[in-house]
Order: C-alpha cells, then structure tokens, then sequence
C-alpha cells in the first residue's frame, strides 16, 4: 500500500469494525444520532390514509340524516354499533401503531450504539479485530511507504487510527495533524523520543477532527538526525455523540501574576515532559444521563478541542488509571478495561457478579502490586437492604480474582442505625422535587443552570462513600460524603479490617447513639479551622512514619439526605446548606491537611477558595500549577501554584458535560 493514496492503505472494513458499522457510515462519514429521529413524511402519510382510509359506516358521521334509533331495528343498531367500535379499534391501533414505531425509530439509535459498545468491549471481538490485524501485518512488508493503518480497529477511541510498519534502523516517530478545511490548530504528538528508538512502530494516532478531512504528516528520524516525512489523509466520520468539537478557553494570563497556559508545567503526576501539550489530553468525563445505556469519556487538549472520545457502557467514567504502558478504567460497573497503547483490550477485570461498582459515583484506585481497589455496591438485584457502596474490595491484577476488603455496613453498624433510607439523586435540570434541597443560581454560578440535590428512598446511601486512596497498601483512606468525614481503614489483619481513624465533625460522632463506637477514633483538630463539608476526591501523598499527606476537593456542602434530623449548620456553621450558590458567600476549597498518625492530630495546612460546586468535582495537582473541575458549568480550570486562576475551559450551555464528574489530565496515549 502507498501512504499517500488512503484507498490503498486502509484495510477493508469489517462487518463488525466499530469504527465504521454500515449503520453509521457512508463513504467514511458515520451519520450523526440525531438525523435517525425522523419519522419519514411517506410513513407519516401511510400512517394517515390508514387511519382516514378506516370503513365507517354509510352515514355515519351525519347524524341529522341518521334515521331516529326508535325507528331502527334492533339487529341494525347493534350492526351499527359493532361498526363504531370496529372505527374506533382500528383508529386507535393506528395511532398506537405510530406511536410505537415512532418511539422505535427514536430509540434506534441509541439502541444500535449500545449494541455496538456492548460488543466491542467482549473477549470475542477484541480477538477477532487483532487476529485480522496480525494477519495484515504479515501478509507483507510494511515500511513507512508501505503503512498498515486503520481507522478505529478495536472500538476504543472513535477518533483514531491505528498505525503498524518497520524501519531498516532504530528511529524515533512523532505526528502531526492538521484538518486543512477548518480552522482547528494543528496536533502534533511524539510517539518515541531519540533516546526511545525502534524498529517496529506500533501505535494510535489520536486529535483527529471529525467530520472533515485528516491529513497526518508522520516524520520518522534515523539515529543520524536524518528525517524523513510521509502524509497520510483520512475523512473521518462524526462523533458518535453529542459533544462539541471545541469548548472555549479562557486565558486569563493578565490577571495579576497568573502566566499563559503554554508556559505552564501540566505535568509532574505520573511522567515528566517539557510541554504538557506533547503528552497529554483533559479527559473529560460528564455523569452518566437518566436511562442512558451508553456513555463517554472525552479528551480535549490545551486548545479545547476535541481530539479522543471514548464509548463505556452505563456507567460514568471517574478515573483513568495509568501503569507500565498500560491505561486501566470502568466500561462499566461490573467490569474494568485494560488497554494498550495501540487502542487494543488486553484484558478484563471483572467483578464477580456479588458486587458492582456505584454506576453514578463509581471511584477506585490501585496498589503497589497493580490490583485494583475499588468501592462496591451489593449485585444482588433481590438484595432487600438496597445499600449503595458499603464495600471496599480489591481485584487482582493477575488471576481477576475478586476479595471482599471490608464491608462497612457492619464496621459501622450502630452509625448505619441511626440514619434513614435515602440516598441522593441530583439533577441538571434546574428543577427540583419534594424533599430538595436547591436554589437559584447567582454571582459566582458561572452561569450555570440549578442543580437539584433530592432525597429518594430507592438505594440507601447512608454512608455515601465517594472516594479512596491508599496510605499504603495495608491502610486505605475513604472519603465518605454523608457524614463529612474521612476514614482510615487498617486490612492488614486480612479478614479482620478495622477503623482506625476518623477525622470529621465532632458533633457528628460526639452522639450518644454511637459514640462509644467511633467517638475515640475521632482525631483532634490541631489549629482553628472550619472543618471540610461534603468533600471528594483524595489524593495521598508525603507518607512518613508519623502520618502523610492528603488534599481533596472540599465542596463545602452539608447536606445528609440519610440524616434529615442532624442540624449540620450547628456542626460545620461555614458549610452551604443549598444545592446553588445565592451569593457571593458560598464557596468550595481545596483543603490539604497533614495528619500525624502518632500524636492522632490533623492540621490545615492549605486552603484554596473556588467555584462552589456542591457535588462531584475534583482536584489534580502538577508540579507548580493544579486543576479544578466544577459540576454545574461543566468547566475546569488551571491554576497556579499561588491560587491564581488563570485558565478556564468551558463548554457553555451545552449538554453533553452537565452535571460534570471529573476533568482528570491524562498521558494519552501511553506509549510503552
């Protein structure tokens, strides 16, 4: 094949290739979602004669010349009779026959795409797409004027191409795209550096532009320094959802001494670059919509433009996991992907159908070994408690099996007493039902529509754990969001997991009900401080003998659907109590508290002042500048280390990232 000409290079495509599924594409260009809605005029029309083309009876809409029912016969007006409702049957499938078909032709889309997801992330199919790609790849030579690419090949990234060939020598490989028809910037990524030279290359070209046409330059330099370049051009088709293809970007750099976000250092978590535009995208991850079977995770670079999107299952993507080469993340809550640099499933982990993940708040991290640590939902759908996340359990990383770490329900078992059935759900909507706790945006909202935080007696959240991170590998650390706390338990012990800890509100765990359980355990607060309300996503660091290290989002909301009865503007008199911000006042943090494990004190030893954001959000710390994401806006911005805010990405009114889960920056792809 000639990298030049793209009818030559690109493999003929599958039946069952995600990238190109005959429903989606036509001539390289898949069919938006939306353009499935429509119900055709002439099916509109056929629905019509037939409902008009009904046989009534002679007459039987006139009734000034229908003769008087005390004149006609018996027989004749039960004839008469029959017939009406015969009309009125037939009418009335009709319309229910519309109805019906239109709700199907609705739904087709989505019906096919999660058909589609559902297959591509199965054993069965990630063997049959890297079978017929072993079988191109032998089947002759490919050089770099000879290229094996390939739009999409395993189903992992809908705007990307998989790239195989050989060198004579060892040479370092980078890329560039442009989309020439538009206005988009360039994208140019490293694939190996000089010091990382190779013969075979193997890879994703990912930030292409959809629904336009691609041209990627490869330039491929020899130990001597000697580069030689190729071009590749791809139209690749629309996205298969509904998220923008730019989201603005603020920069704010002459706002007092904040700097421009191309001078920033994005890295220091996780990898080390000169530029955090070489190596990484914003992985963008929005909650997972109402009776949606289908969700994405998205990835935008330091220009707002979209350059991966990413298909799941039903659950909301919350955090990508990086090691050895290899990126590990939720498809779903009974299963997790591990994926290769070239786009390819190398493996599942699987839960064992006992528990799942929490589809809405799902977190999980992983140990020095590689297993994945995970907060879990008892699976059993006849399970009568409908408790949501009271396990922590670890998945191996080498066999899949799955370990029950600890159970909450019955560490805490006097606490669990003392709270009611209920659990949250919130909504973008900007309405809010009985039992709501909601408000009216104002200054400081970013302009973002209401959020509705409800009570719901469908799951019980009673400990609404939606965090965790390792200490070590024998200590974990949970943030549980019910109770404005955090709790460290010790599995050393291995079937004997205790509590160890719990630093939150002392008028919480000061109850007579249960504080001869957990009123000990409480750390003593080391300086005047308010304490954290509601917080989220912990991160550990700087772990001594003594204690360590740990920063989280302090989303400064006291609200406890569990314990409607607990006066929390008595226990954290700082903390919101409203699902919006009404003013200027309310506002999140990033907190960092240094905990000394020996003396049992935690102290405030950084606090930062954001945008309120009442649930989810998250923080990400690099070497001199950290990340904020908020829910409601659907933004995320950069800050430096100072606390000055100098970038904003945000994706206006749009749909797709409301409510926002988590914008984490993430190396991808990794390459090995």
């Amino acid at each position: 094949m000639n990298a030049h000409d793209e009818k030559d290079t690109h493999m003929a495509s599958d039946p069952q290739d995600f990238a190109t599924p005959r429903v989606y594409h036509s001539s390289g260009t898949r069919t938006r979602a939306d353009q499935w809605r429509d119900v055709s005029s002439s099916r509109l029309g056929a629905m019509g004669r037939n409902a008009r083309g009904a046989r009534v009876p002679e007459g039987a809409h006139d009734s000034d010349s229908s003769p008087s029912s005390s004149h006609v016969p018996l027989h004749h007006r039960l004839v008469n009779a029959s017939l009406s409702i015969a009309v009125v049957l037939v009418v009335a499938l009709t319309v229910w026959g519309g109805l019906t078909y239109y709700t199907a032709r609705r739904n087709a889309p989505e019906n096919v795409l999660t058909q589609t997801v559902d297959r591509v992330y199965t054993i069965g199919y990630q063997t049959r797409a890297l079978n017929r790609i072993e079988r191109a790849k032998n089947a002759t030579r490919h050089t770099i004027d000879n290229m094996l690419i390939e739009a999409n090949p395993f189903g992992t990234n809908t705007l990307a191409l998989y790239v195989y060939f050989v060198t004579n020598e060892p040479a370092s490989v980078s890329y560039t795209v442009n989309a020439p028809e538009t206005s988009y910037p360039t994208f140019t990524r490293t694939v190996s550096t000089h010091a990382q030279r190779m013969s075979t290359h193997e890879f994703q070209v990912v930030g292409l532009i959809p629904a336009t046409r691609n041209v990627v330059t490869f330039s491929i330099t020899d130990a001597n320094g000697q580069t030689t370049t190729r071009e590749y051009t791809y139209t690749m088709g629309d996205t298969l959802s509904d998220a923008p293809v730019r989201v603005r970007v603020d920069d704010l750099h002459n706002a007092g001494d904040s700097v421009g976000l191309g001078e920033l250092n994005l890295d220091g978590e996780g990898g080390s670059s000169d530029s955090a535009s070489s190596i990484g995208l914003f992985a963008v991850m929005p909650a997972t919509r109402t009776n949606s079977s289908t969700n994405f995770a998205y990835m935008y670079d330091t220009n707002g433009v979209l350059r991966s999107e990413i298909p799941l299952k039903n659950i909301t993507a919350t955090r990508f996991l990086e090691r050895r080469g290899w990126l590990y993340y939720a498809i779903s809550p009974n299963q997790l992907a591990v994926v290769a640099p070239s786009g390819h499933v190398e493996s599942f982990l699987n839960f064992d159908g006992r528990y799942t993940l929490n589809a809405q708040q799902p977190d999980y991290t992983m140990d020095s070994s590689g297993n994945i640590l995970a907060i879990a939902t008892n699976g059993d759908t006849f399970d009568s408690t409908r408790e949501v996340g009271t396990y922590v359990v670890r998945i191996n990383a080498l066999n899949g099996k799955m370990r029950v770490m600890a159970d909450m329900a019955s560490l805490m078992s006097s606490y669990r007493s003392a709270t009611t059935r209920a659990a949250v759900a919130m909504s973008a909507a900007g309405s809010s039902g009985s039992g709501s706790v909601s408000g009216s945006g104002g200054p400081g909202s970013g302009g973002s529509s209401a959020l509705s935080v409800t009570r719901t007696t469908s799951s019980w959240d009673w400990l609404g754990l939606n965090s965790i991170a390792l200490i070590d590998d024998t200590h974990i650390l949970l943030s549980s969001r019910e109770t404005s706390s955090l709790l460290t338990l010790d599995v050393s012990t291995g079937d004997s997991p205790v509590i160890t800890a719990i630093i939150g509100p002392a008028p919480l765990w000061n109850d007579t009900q249960y504080y001869a359980d957990y009123g000990p355990l409480l750390l003593t607060k080391d300086g005047t401080f308010p304490d954290a309300a509601g917080q989220s996503d912990l991160h550990i660091s700087d772990v001594t003998a003594d204690g360590y290290t740990v920063s989280f989002f302090n989303n400064n909301f006291a609200f406890s659907p569990t314990r409607p009865f607990f006066n929390w503007s008595t226990a954290i008199p700082s903390a919101s109590q409203r699902a919006q911000n009404a003013g200027e006042f309310a506002r999140s943090y990033i907190y960092t508290y240094r905990v000394n494990t020996t003396e049992r004190t935690f102290t405030l030893t950084s606090s930062q002042a954001v945008e309120y954001s009442p649930l989810f959000s998250n923080v990400q710390f690099f070497s001199s500048t950290f990340l904020t994401s908020q829910t409601t806006s659907g933004s995320w911005d950069i800050w430096t280390e100072g606390g000055t805010r100098v970038s904003r990405f945000n994706a206006g009114e749009l749909a797709a990232f409301r409510p926002l889960y988590r914008v984490q920056y993430v190396h991808y792809p990794l390459v090995r």
